[in-house]
């Protein structure tokens, strides 16, 4: 989602004239999530508790996520709010809202990634190295391109590592 936010942000100015990135926001696809609609005003009932939490990234600016969540509540941006201050929680805020550097460097750590993905590809460099996770169930189990790639059971394969974090200050 960051590559597509940062591709308009780069390419999207006959589309959105001065257009910024200002985060990205998810919700996981299983289980389906509760539905919620937005209150057409800031009078209306309150929304119904939320059991299905949104996830992200969001510029650390106040005026993007008070507009977004007018009350506050949490239900349509991925932060807790505190009940006295209105502002995001102090853990909600270093976990989901980042300042503008943080959003470059990130920027520029995929423009890297995609860039060591052309000249792997160019080179040939190609290789079958499947992601299999600590459950170590291979995902190649229900590739249909197992054939394509002949990639051997227990060969060249990649557990998730947690790495460093990329985007922490310099």
């Amino acid at each position: 989602m960051l590559l597509y936010l940062f591709t308009l942000e780069r390419n999207g100015g006959h589309l959105f004239s001065q257009g910024t990135a200002a985060g990205v926001e998810y919700l996981w696809a299983d289980p389906a999530p509760e539905n919620i609609i937005r209150p057409e005003t800031d009078d209306a009932e309150p929304l119904q508790a939320q059991n299905y939490p949104l996830e992200g990234l969001l510029l650390d600016e106040p005026s993007i996520y008070h507009a977004m969540d007018t009350r506050g509540t949490g239900a349509f941006v991925p932060l807790s709010f505190s009940a006295k201050t209105g502002e995001p929680t102090a853990q909600s805020a270093k976990a989901r809202l980042a300042d503008r550097e943080k959003f470059n460097r990130i920027r520029d750590h995929l423009d890297g990634m995609l860039t060591d993905m052309a000249k792997n590809l160019y080179s040939g460099e190609i290789d079958a190295a499947p992601l299999v996770p600590n459950a170590g169930k291979s995902p190649c189990l229900w590739c249909e391109y197992r054939t394509v790639c002949r990639h051997a059971d227990g060969e060249g394969e990649r557990t998730p590592l947690k790495p460093d974090d990329p985007f922490g200050a310099e």
